[in-house]
C-alpha cells in the first residue's frame, strides 16, 4: 500500500468485552451460491442515473457520495434505516435494543448474515464498525453518528454475533448508528497483509482490544482510502457484499459513460426478496435519460422536473410509462433575517402573512406545479414521522396558513411604514426561484411593501452570501441531525439563517439530540418547530421534487423521499408483470 498518513494520537478505547482470546466461527469459503429463490433467472433491469461508484466504503466521510450510497443500498445489510423520518428495522440482518439506561447501553445482535464470499458477518465486523464510528479523535474518518458519544464496548459475544455499546449519554440514532460498511476480514487482509480471512478478522479485533496504535493506524488508512474504485483492475475483494446484490463490474462505455453491473447475491439470506438477477446502472444526463427510456435502452430514470421536459414526459405517460414524484430532502422556504425592517417580530409576521405561498409554489413549479408538495413545517417531511403532530403543536396554520384578509392594514398595525424596502435574495439561475420571486414582488406590493431584487447568479449557501439581504427565497434541508438544526436555525445569531439567537430553541435542540425514545424525540422536534413559528422567521413554500420514470410493466418503483432516499433503496421490491 502506497502513501503515508500523519500519525495522530488515538483516543483510549475501553473494550471490557474483548479480554482474553477471541474465538470466531469459521465458515469455509466455497463456490458462489446459487440464486435466491425470489430471483427470476435471466431477468435484468437497467437504471439511468447521474452518479458514479467511486468507493466500496460509503461510511467514509470523504466517500459518502450519492452514487456510493445508491450502490450501498443494494450491497450492504444494515440493522435499520430511516424512511420518511421513521426507523425501519431489518430483522433479517439483526436486531437492536436498549439494554441499559444508566449508562445508556445498546445491544447490536446479528441474525446470520453472510458476506458474498462465504465469510460470516460476525462480531469482528461489529467491532470494526464500532471502532470506525466511535474514533472521532483517531484515524478513522467516518460519517458522524451517535457512536461519537460511545464510551466503550461493554461486551462482545462471538458465538451470538453481538456487541453491547456503552454511551456517555442517550443518542437519538442508536438504531442506525452502527454501520457495517466494511468487511473486517477484507480490511485485515489488505491492511495487515494476512492471507487467511479468519486470522485477518482476529487481527482486527486484537488491534481494537489491545489499543495497538500502529496496527490501528494501518487499518484506519486502509478503511479511509483503500476501498476506492476505478474502472481499471478492481480487486474483487473490494466488491464483497452483504446485501441482496453484489457488484461484478465497473466498465467505461464507448460513449465515455460508466456502467456499473450488479448480480443477485447468492449468499444473501436477509428479509428482502429481489426479483431481478442483474442490475445495470448507466451514467447519463437528464436529457439522455428520457430519450433512452423512450428508446427502450433503460427501464428506470430519475430526472429534475424542468419545464422544457414536461411535454416529452407527458407523451410517455400517455403511453403507460409510469411517473412517481418524491422530494430530495430540501424545501423552498421564504426566510427572514431578524434585523433592519424585520428586527421586530410583529413586522416579520405582517410580511409573512402578506405572502400567498400557494401562488409562489404554483408559479415557481410552472408546468410541474403538481410535483411540488406543500409543507406546513420546516423541520418535518410532509407525510413523514411526526408531521401531523408538528402541524398541530406548532400552530402554523393559525399563524401563517393563509394570507391575511387585509395585509396592508396588518403591516400598518405592526408599525411598518408603507413603502418599506425589503432586499430579497434568491438564485436567478433557478427557474423556480425566478418565477416565484415575480409573484412575491406583486403580492407584497399590494400590501404596501417594496422589494429590491438582490438575486445572485449562483447561491450554494445563503449564509455564505453575506447578511445584506432581509428576505431569502432559498432551498434548505429538512434537518436530520442536531448539527443541521443548529446550523440553520439555532446557535449564534451571527451564523444561522435568520440571524436570530433563541436560547430556548438551543436548549430544545440539545434535548432532542439526546432523546432515545422516538415519541420524546418527535415531541421535542415539534416544540423546536413551534419556536420557529413563534419567531416568525420562515415560511415553508414547497418540497423540492424529483421525478422517477419507468417503462410499462415494471412495478414497485416507488422512490423513497429525502436526502438519504436512494432511487435504488427499494430495488428488491421491483418486478416485471409483462414477463
Amino acid at each position: 500500500m502506497t502513501g503515508t498518513r500523519r500519525h495522530r494520537d488515538h483516543r483510549r478505547r475501553r473494550t471490557a468485552g474483548l479480554v482474553g482470546g477471541v474465538a470466531l466461527a469459521v465458515v469455509a469459503s466455497g463456490c458462489q451460491a446459487g440464486l435466491p429463490e425470489s430471483v427470476v433467472k435471466g431477468s435484468e433491469v437497467t437504471v439511468a442515473w447521474s452518479s458514479a461508484l467511486t468507493s466500496a466504503n460509503h461510511a467514509s466521510l470523504a466517500d459518502a457520495t450519492p452514487g456510493n450510497r445508491d450502490v450501498a443500498a443494494m450491497t450492504r445489510g444494515r440493522f435499520a434505516e430511516l424512511v420518511k423520518g421513521a426507523v425501519v428495522p431489518d430483522e433479517g440482518f439483526g436486531s437492536v435494543q436498549v439494554t441499559g439506561d444508566d449508562p445508556f447501553t445498546v445491544r447490536y445482535d446479528l441474525a446470520e448474515p453472510t458476506w458474498s464470499d462465504g465469510i460470516p458477518v460476525d462480531s469482528a465486523d461489529l467491532v470494526l464498525a464500532w471502532a470506525a464510528g466511535s474514533d472521532g479523535e483517531g484515524g478513522f474518518d467516518a460519517v458522524p453518528t451517535g457512536l461519537a458519544a460511545s464510551e466503550r464496548l461493554a461486551s462482545v459475544e462471538e458465538s451470538d454475533r453481538a456487541v453491547e455499546v456503552e454511551f456517555s449519554r442517550p443518542v437519538q440514532d442508536w438504531q442506525t448508528a452502527l454501520d457495517v460498511a466494511v468487511p473486517a476480514h477484507v480490511l485485515g487482509q489488505r491492511a495487515l497483509d494476512i492471507e487467511d480471512p479468519m486470522e485477518a478478522k482476529k487481527a482486527v479485533v486484537d488491534a481494537v482490544r489491545d489499543e495497538d496504535e500502529s496496527t490501528l493506524e494501518k487499518l484506519a488508512t486502509e478503511w479511509n482510502e483503500g476501498f476506492r474504485l476505478s474502472s481499471d483492475d478492481i480487486d474483487e475483494q473490494l466488491l464483497v457484499s452483504s446485501g441482496p446484490y453484489r457488484v461484478t463490474d465497473i466498465a467505461e462505455q464507448d460513449s465515455g459513460a460508466v456502467k456499473v453491473e450488479l448480480v443477485a447475491n447468492g449468499e444473501y439470506t436477509g428479509s428482502l426478496n429481489p426479483s431481478f438477477e442483474r442490475v445495470e446502472l448507466v451514467d447519463m444526463s437528464d436529457e439522455e435519460k428520457v430519450a433512452a427510456l423512450e428508446a427502450g435502452d433503460v427501464d428506470v430514470a430519475q430526472v429534475a422536473p424542468v419545464v422544457e421536459r414536461r411535454k416529452q414526459v407527458r407523451a410517455l405517460e400517455r403511453r403507460d410509462y409510469g411517473l412517481a414524484t418524491s422530494h430530495d430532502g430540501t424545501m423552498w422556504v421564504l426566510a427572514l433575517r431578524a434585523d433592519g425592517p424585520f428586527e421586530r417580530r410583529a413586522a416579520r409576521a405582517a410580511f409573512l402573512r402578506a405572502v400567498p405561498r400557494g401562488d409562489l409554489a404554483e408559479a415557481g413549479g410552472g408546468a410541474w406545479a403538481d410535483a411540488y408538495t406543500s409543507s406546513n413545517t420546516v423541520l418535518f417531511e410532509p407525510d413523514g414521522e411526526g408531521y401531523d403532530i408538528a402541524q398541530e403543536d406548532s400552530r402554523f396554520e393559525r399563524a401563517f396558513g393563509r394570507p391575511a384578509k387585509d395585509p396592508g392594514a396588518e403591516r400598518a398595525r405592526a408599525g411598518v411604514p408603507g413603502g418599506t424596502n425589503v432586499c430579497v435574495l434568491y438564485e436567478r439561475s433557478s427557474p423556480f426561484a425566478q418565477r416565484a420571486f415575480k409573484v412575491l414582488l406583486r403580492s407584497v406590493a399590494e400590501a404596501g411593501w417594496s422589494l429590491s431584487d438582490c438575486g445572485t447568479s449562483e447561491l450554494a449557501d445563503p449564509m455564505a452570501d453575506g447578511s445584506d439581504w432581509q428576505a431569502a427565497l432559498v432551498r434548505v434541508p429538512v434537518p436530520r441531525t442536531a448539527a443541521d438544526l443548529t446550523r440553520w436555525w439555532g446557535g449564534n445569531g451571527q451564523t444561522n439563517l435568520p440571524g436570530l439567537e433563541n436560547t430556548q430553541r438551543d436548549e430544545l435542540i440539545a434535548r432532542w439530540d439526546g432523546a432515545a425514545d422516538r415519541y420524546d424525540a418527535r415531541d421535542l422536534r415539534a416544540r423546536i418547530e413551534r419556536t420557529i413559528v413563534d419567531d416568525a422567521i420562515a415560511l415553508p413554500v414547497a418540497m423540492n421534487p424529483v421525478v422517477t420514470l419507468r417503462v410499462p410493466g415494471l412495478d414497485g418503483v416507488t422512490p423513497r423521499p429525502g436526502a438519504t432516499g436512494s432511487l435504488t433503496s427499494g430495488i428488491a421490491g421491483w418486478s416485471r408483470t409483462d414477463r
